[in-house]
């Protein structure tokens, strides 16, 4: 794969779209592969939509340290951030998808196009956008240490049928029929969308 490469000390991409922001369903997809590991209770965030460093609202994908491997978070700041997921052990150099759906007060975990199951997470409006890719706005702490490719952002919460269609076999694929907000291609050459 083609991807965005991070450091885990200063490296970041963000970008100010508006029409990113949402108080409804939404759906976060993405492929990484972590170059090291958080230590235990240690995070590394793939991936935050945000509106902003003081109010504290968002949608967000990452990895928490176990001490042995890692595992997927997916918390909206206020929820869920010490509450991993079970079964998406994680090791390093080594490709993973994970797409997460967000409903009103719950999240859903998709890990290799295989549902993981869902988590009670308070949900609130996000108003104004700063997406951060290969790192958190709050913490410079928790900045991603690898690849992260084809991240993808849907104001639907997406089937287990789409999903299956994203994760493809393990092929990253053309999504455009699932209708993005947002797409980042991190170096597929194909130039990066936001519809």
């Amino acid at each position: 794969l083609l991807s965005g490469s991070f450091d885990g000390t200063d490296d970041y991409l963000t970008t100010d779209e508006s029409n990113l922001a949402t108080s409804g369903d939404c759906t976060i997809s993405l492929w990484f592969n972590s170059a090291s590991l958080p230590g235990s209770n240690e995070f590394d965030y793939m991936f935050s939509l945000t509106d902003g460093r003081s109010n504290g609202k968002d949608r967000a994908v990452g990895i928490r340290g176990t001490g042995s491997d890692a595992q997927i978070i997916a918390n909206t700041f206020v929820s869920g951030y010490l509450d991993p997921f079970t079964n998406t052990s994680i090791s390093a150099s080594t490709w993973y998808h994970v797409a997460v759906v967000f409903t009103s007060g719950s999240a859903q975990v998709y890990f290799n196009g295989v549902d993981k199951g869902s988590r009670s997470r308070t949900t609130v409006t996000i108003d104004y956008t700063q997406t951060v890719i290969g790192g958190m706005l709050y913490s410079s702490a928790n900045y991603f240490n690898g690849k992260i490719d084809e991240v993808s952002v849907f104001h639907s919460a997406l089937s287990s049928t789409d999903i299956t269609s994203i994760y493809n076999s393990g092929v990253p694929a053309d999504i455009s029929s699932l209708n993005p907000v947002g797409w980042w291609r991190n170096g597929d050459g194909t130039g990066d969308t936001d519809s």
